[in-house]
């Protein structure tokens, strides 16, 4: 993967691609398999960075699977939307998305779009379990799977209080529940 950013990097330095919002840091990132690519819809970019991704092909083994593309265009009009799929099939994927389990939106995210990582820490210890275990084994449980699922999802979004409030309450009605 680091020969696939490493292309985008170069290809960023020699002009080959248009330069992006000043806010956006990065054109690509990268975990495990799973790559997010940055571009402007103009046909410059698009020819490069798929050029980019045959080369990276070549040096890597690995290859792009088309079918598994997501595209989630950001200020796109209809005609760019559709060079880009020209360029890239696949399957359009308006925001907000969820990339490694992480609800992500140009805008605040709503408590539609963060209900289902309650429902998520809700479902993950039901409180009958905690019935078999001993106080030091729930706590044990809290701390390792009700906090890291919202500790996750804090580093990319900004969690809301209410948000906060009820991942509380059910780590402490599953921590306080039992003999």
């Amino acid at each position: 993967m680091e020969v696939l950013n490493a292309l985008l990097k170069l290809a960023d330095d020699k002009g080959l691609l248009i330069t992006l919002h000043p806010k956006v840091k990065e054109r690509a990132f990268m975990y495990a398999d799973d790559v997010v690519i940055f571009s402007s819809p103009e046909q410059q970019d698009l020819t490069a960075i798929r050029a980019i991704l045959e080369i990276f092909v070549g040096a890597s083994g690995l290859r792009t699977n088309l079918a598994k593309c997501h595209i989630s265009p950001i200020q796109c009009n209809l005609d760019a939307t559709a060079q880009l799929l020209n360029h890239f099939p696949g399957k359009i994927d308006p925001f907000p998305i969820i990339y490694l389990g992480i609800p992500l939106g140009l805008c605040k995210l709503s408590k539609g779009d963060l209900q289902p990582l309650v429902d998520k820490i809700a479902n993950r210890l039901p409180t009958w379990k905690a019935g078999l275990l001993n106080k030091a084994g729930r706590t044990v449980l809290v701390r390792t799977t009700l906090s890291a699922i919202p500790t996750h999802m804090a580093l990319a979004v900004n969690l809301s209080p209410w948000l906060i409030k009820c991942i509380d309450s059910y780590r402490r009605g599953f921590l306080w529940s039992g003999n």
